[in-house]
């Protein structure tokens, strides 16, 4: 017999540890079958983390300053639109990229940073999962060298 009771023995205990930790980190049936649009809570979701992460910047010191000559309702409506195509929604994101929306601004990774610190407030709010919140800013942290200008 080429193993032992001691590999035999080591190979069930570390099976059983990915087949437990497989397990803790699997949704529902339901859940895994939704999109990350769904789990954010669809279009209300949606709307209320990003009408709360404007909130929250309209009146952080660190960045409202660089929403001053912008139409909030505008940046609001294609800040919605923008999460629910890149989350799998209905929607098809109509807005420029973010390399053209954000050029001229002189943003840092400061700015940048809070404004994520704001969403991560506003979905706390809406009592959106850890992982889920995790999920979606995976999604929108590509966009930082766009948004900062460090790929122009």
């Amino acid at each position: 017999m080429k193993y032992g009771l001691k590999s035999t023995v080591k190979f069930v205990v570390l099976m059983t540890t990915v087949a437990v930790i497989s397990g803790c980190q699997t949704m529902s049936p339901t859940a895994s079958s939704s999109t990350l649009y769904d789990m954010l809570g669809g279009n209300q979701g949606v709307t209320k983390i990003v009408q709360g992460t404007l909130d929250y910047t309209l009146s952080d010191s660190r960045i409202a300053h660089t929403f001053d000559n912008s139409n909030v309702k505008r940046v609001e409506t294609l800040l919605i639109e923008q999460i629910c195509d890149l989350t799998d929604g209905p929607c098809e994101y109509s807005g420029q990229t973010m390399e053209r929306s954000h050029r001229g601004l002189n943003l840092n990774s400061m700015h940048f940073n809070a404004l994520v610190e704001n969403m991560q407030k506003a979905m706390r709010d809406n009592n959106v999962p850890f992982r889920t919140q995790n999920q979606l800013l995976a999604i929108l942290a590509p966009m930082h060298d766009d948004v900062v200008g460090r790929s122009r």
